[in-house]
C-alpha cells in the first residue's frame, strides 16, 4: 500500500513541476521570476523527465532566468531526458534567437553550452553524455534611450541668416524705418537753422518799426 501511494505522489510531482509556473528569488530587482518549463515532444531519443529530475530542472530554470534578467529576455524554456545527440524539435520557429543548454550530469553538476544557434524550430543538443537537459531560449534586451539622452543626441537646429548682402558679399546697411501712412517730419536738429534765421528777421523788422515810428 505504501508503494502505491509513493508511486502516485511521484507521478503527481512530475506533472505539477513540468509545465507549471513557479516563483524564484534572485532577480536584480529582488522580485520573483516566473518560469514555465515546457515538455518537448517525445521521440526515440527524447523522453519525459523523471519526477526527481523534473524538480531539479525546474529549480535550475528559475535560477537561470533570474540571472540573465538584466541582459536577456527569455522567450521560452524546455526540458527533456535526451539520450543521444541530435536536433531537438521545439514548439515553434525561434529563428534569430539563441539557446543556452544545461545538462544535468550524474554527479549533480550542470554542464553548460551558451548561445547555441537555433534553426527555425530546431536546436542541436550535443553533449558528451546524456540525461536531463534544460533549454533556455532568449534574445538580447533592447533598451530604449532616456528622454534626456535622446535630446543630447539631437543636433541643435541651424539658425537662418536673415541679413542681406551687397554684390561684394558685405552686409548691406539697414534701411531707415518709414512710418506707414505718415509723411516724414523734420528732425529738431534739421529745423534749427531755419528757426534762427526767422528769429533774426523778426528782430530786425521790430527795430525798423520802432525807428520809423520815432520819426
Amino acid at each position: 500500500m505504501k508503494k502505491f501511494f509513493a508511486l502516485v505522489a511521484s507521478v503527481a510531482v512530475s506533472f505539477s513541476m513540468l509545465g507549471a509556473t513557479v516563483s524564484a528569488q534572485g532577480s536584480p530587482e529582488g522580485k520573483p521570476v516566473e518560469v514555465k518549463v515546457q515538455e518537448i515532444v517525445e521521440t526515440d531519443t527524447v523522453k519525459k523527465l523523471a519526477a526527481e529530475d523534473a524538480v531539479k530542472v525546474q529549480a535550475k530554470a528559475s535560477e537561470v532566468v533570474a540571472a540573465v534578467a538584466s541582459s536577456k529576455e527569455v522567450k521560452a524554456t524546455f526540458a527533456a531526458d535526451i539520450t543521444a545527440p541530435g536536433k531537438v524539435t521545439l514548439d515553434k520557429d525561434y529563428s534569430g534567437m539563441t539557446a543556452d543548454l544545461f545538462h544535468l550530469k550524474k554527479d549533480g553538476e550542470w554542464e553548460v553550452k551558451k548561445d547555441v544557434k537555433i534553426e527555425g524550430n530546431q536546436v542541436m543538443v550535443d553533449f558528451d553524455s546524456f540525461s536531463p537537459v534544460l533549454i533556455v531560449i532568449s534574445e538580447p534586451k533592447v533598451e530604449t534611450p532616456k528622454k534626456e539622452e535622446a535630446k543630447k543626441d539631437q543636433a541643435p537646429a541651424e539658425k537662418k541668416d536673415t541679413k542681406t548682402y551687397d554684390t561684394k558679399g558685405e552686409p548691406a546697411p539697414a534701411a531707415p524705418a518709414v512710418s506707414e501712412g505718415k509723411p516724414d517730419s523734420p528732425q529738431t536738429n534739421d529745423a534749427a537753422p531755419f528757426v534762427s534765421i526767422m528769429s533774426t528777421v523778426a528782430m530786425l523788422s521790430a527795430a525798423g518799426y520802432v525807428f520809423v515810428s520815432k520819426k
